[in-house]
């Protein structure tokens, strides 16, 4: 435990919002728009915390690496001088931190009895119903999920992740575990869920297309879409189990993002994380009006949320990958991608040269692109997208580093999404 002095609240003008380890742009522009003062501890271990976000009051840097100490006491300065509003934790390597930090210093933050309970799956999947493929226990983003219709496949699956998965930055927080998951078959699907006290205000379904509905062999996260097509008895089901799943794993207070898929029997729980989903305050505020940002504010600060929808478009954030690893020479018709209707942004994430890869191997998206406009046009384009996905990078062979994949130390850090 810290030894630090209990501090006073602060008296500048205020209250803050205080987003711990990372703050994404996409996920807190309209707090800034609603003329909330933000600050941030960086967690300056992360890679997806390299660039300050604009707008800010304030911002203290920490490697998240040094312990609860040392971000407690960034924090107890900064909670010295403002008074916190609310503590938002957006990535799931920050979750535990983000729980310890708010309990010790009695700051408004997520309330959840086990940590483990979101962030081991072996640990979540006790609390759902028992539910074969492999993946490590305590990853995201569908990093190294590989699919085994063999034993052989199976054994194969089982002996490269043993060697990959230690490598991952996030991996290395705790023992590795992996985990056999049956294969469930039907659409992929995702709940953002808000709760207080222990009651759920669960959002609307966002649909999510994976590689494995595109023929590819895996599970990566292509597409993330809504309106969701499902009917809407089907979205009521699926919206019923994400405020269900929240309960089994006793959060109290925050959010959840809550994955499913709906199959022939409906819904089915794959897991839930105990943050918002990646991209989906965007999404939900591109198609619906809805302020999932806010909310997750308004419940870890006592207030009830509000997610009534506001207008009704439709939206969608895609991640493409090359289909190999290697270097990347360049992209492959960008200009045409951003002169469809609905396209809002196209984001490259890699610079020619630099490494790309699959999802298999662990590695993050390269481009990103945004769809928004009306549902029958944005639905037009993104059927074109998603035939032209592997045949926007052009990629070559990295040259062969033998000592490299076995080197943790050699391979650079990543974060999924």
């Amino acid at each position: 435990m810290s030894n630090e002095a209990p501090f006073r609240p602060g008296t500048e003008p205020g209250p803050l919002v205080l987003f711990l380890g990372v703050a994404r742009p996409g996920e807190y522009e309209t707090l800034l728009e609603a003329g909330w003062p933000l600050g941030l501890v960086r967690d300056t271990d992360s890679e997806f915390a390299r660039h300050a976000p604009g707008g800010f009051q304030v911002i203290e840097e920490v490697p998240f690496s040094a312990g609860v100490d040392a971000v407690c006491r960034r924090v107890a300065g900064l909670a010295r001088r403002w008074r916190i509003r609310a503590m938002p934790v957006l990535f799931e390597g920050h979750v535990e931190m983000g729980l310890a930090v708010s309990r010790r210093l009695g700051l408004p933050g997520p309330d959840l009895a086990d940590p483990a309970a979101v962030r081991d799956k072996t640990v979540m999947r006790r609390r759902f119903a028992d539910r074969l493929g492999t993946a490590s226990t305590r990853l995201y983003g569908s990093l190294f999920v590989t699919p085994c219709h063999t034993a052989a496949e199976l054994t194969t699956a089982f002996h490269t992740l043993s060697r990959l998965v230690p490598q991952h930055e996030v991996a290395t927080s705790g023992e590795v575990l992996l985990q056999v998951e049956e294969y469930l078959q039907g659409t992929n699907h995702s709940v953002d869920v808000l709760v207080r006290d222990g009651r759920a205000w669960p959002t609307p379904v966002v649909d999510v297309l994976t590689g494995m509905d595109l023929g590819s062999p895996d599970f990566q996260h292509f597409a993330r879409v809504c309106p969701s097509a499902l009917p809407p008895q089907a979205q009521a089901e699926a919206r019923e189990l994400a405020a269900r799943a929240v309960r089994a794993v006793n959060l109290d207070t925050g959010v959840a993002h809550v994955e499913l898929i709906y199959g022939p029997t409906g819904p089915r729980l794959v897991e839930l994380a105990a943050r918002p989903g990646a991209n989906r305050h965007h999404l939900l505020h591109l198609a619906h009006g809805i302020d999932l940002m806010r909310g997750y504010v308004d419940v870890v600060s006592g207030a009830e949320p509000d997610l009534r929808p506001t207008r009704h478009m439709a939206a969608a954030v895609l991640t493409p990958f090359p289909a190999r690893a290697g270097v990347l020479r360049r992209f492959v018709g960008l200009d045409t991608v951003r002169a469809l209707p609905t396209v809002q942004r196209v984001t490259p994430r890699v610079e020619p040269g630099g490494r790309v890869g699959t999802p298999r191997d662990g590695n993050l998206p390269p481009l990103s692109i945004v769809l928004h406009g009306d549902e029958p046009r944005l639905r037009q384009d993104l059927g074109l997208l998603c035939r032209l996905r592997e045949d926007l990078f052009e990629v070559e062979p990295a040259p062969r580093e033998p000592s490299v994949d076995r080197d943790p130390a050699a391979l650079s850090a990543r974060e999924a999404q």
